[in-house]
């Protein structure tokens, strides 16, 4: 196994940034165009499908079939691979640009390295501006910056559609998901809430990232609307085991009815698609906004 990998690897150093002759010239910077594009992350695969040549994409990765956490589920019968986090898998592709998310495992991306594949890293996907970065900066690895750009473009036209909207109060919104982890600052998670008319209660807890919260954090702001995603594949039942709790049963947004499900496609997503997760959740406090109306 080992001799069939470094033999791998050699060939693959033989191949590095292919297909030298199709390329674009800024400047006097000549810019190489990749031909077979691989991309190892959901991230990548959900922005590259709408950027890219999909004749150039030899291989996504296999959560891309996941209708369940995938945006572009139905639109991947016409790539040959599904990729894992698989070197000898990866090399034998021979792409001439492989994109990977650095949330990924990191002995794995540093097995990548080693490699000499000419590698694309998404980096940082902890924000809505995070995301327009790094759609820019894969649109320039790709050529397809013009792509890029008007990708962002909408994305953020649509954002700002959303947050124009008159709201006349601001609910506190609790994301949860199994074990009551939950999002707070530096999240995307956070963004989505805050951008959709809400206030994140991760974010009033002072917590930063996905960490848990306590119950007594809970009850003592008693959110007014909770969010989950609709893929708990360790708590299929989740918002059924919120509402037997014998302690947050007795919060507002269960006695109410304000615990909602949102797509987990479009709520985990570190990709252009989140605008979908962002008008869902709006949708969600411009109902909460009413009934406040009506009463």
């Amino acid at each position: 196994m080992k001799v069939k990998l470094f033999l791998l690897i050699f060939i693959s150093l033989l191949f590095v940034n292919g297909c030298k002759e199709n390329t674009t010239d800024s400047g006097n910077v000549k810019t190489v165009c990749p031909e077979r594009i691989a991309s190892l992350s959901l991230a990548s695969d959900e922005i590259l499908f709408d950027i890219a040549d999909q004749d150039k994409i030899i291989g996504i990765t296999y959560l891309a079939d996941n209708k369940k956490l995938s945006n572009v589920y139905g639109r991947t019968s016409g790539i040959p691979h599904k990729l894992r986090p698989n070197l000898e898998q990866i090399i034998e592709l021979n792409p001439d640009l492989l994109v990977v998310a650095d949330y990924i495992d990191h002995a794995f991306i540093d097995q990548i390295k080693k490699t000499g594949i000419n590698t694309h890293f998404l980096t940082k996907l902890d924000s809505l501006e995070s995301i327009n970065q790094n759609i820019l900066l894969l649109g320039k690895s790709v050529c397809e910056e013009d792509k890029a750009v008007s990708l962002v473009n909408n994305l953020n036209k649509n954002i700002e559609q959303i947050k124009a909207r008159e709201l006349t109060y601001n609910p506190t919104v609790l994301y949860l998901f199994p074990s009551f982890f939950t999002a707070g600052i530096n999240t995307t998670i956070d963004d989505l809430i805050t951008s959709s008319g809400g206030i994140n209660v991760g974010a009033m807890a002072g917590i930063e990232g996905n960490k848990k919260i306590s119950r007594e954090y809970i009850l003592n702001v008693n959110p007014e609307i909770i969010i989950v995603g609709s893929y708990s594949p360790d708590e299929e039942n989740f918002i059924e085991l919120l509402k037997s709790d014998k302690v947050l049963g007795n919060l507002n947004a269960i006695k109410k009815s304000s615990v909602y499900t949102i797509e987990t496609s479009h709520l985990t997503t570190v990709s252009h698609h989140i605008v979908k997760g962002i008008k869902e959740l709006s949708d969600i406090i411009d109902n909460y906004n009413k009934s406040l109306d009506e009463n």
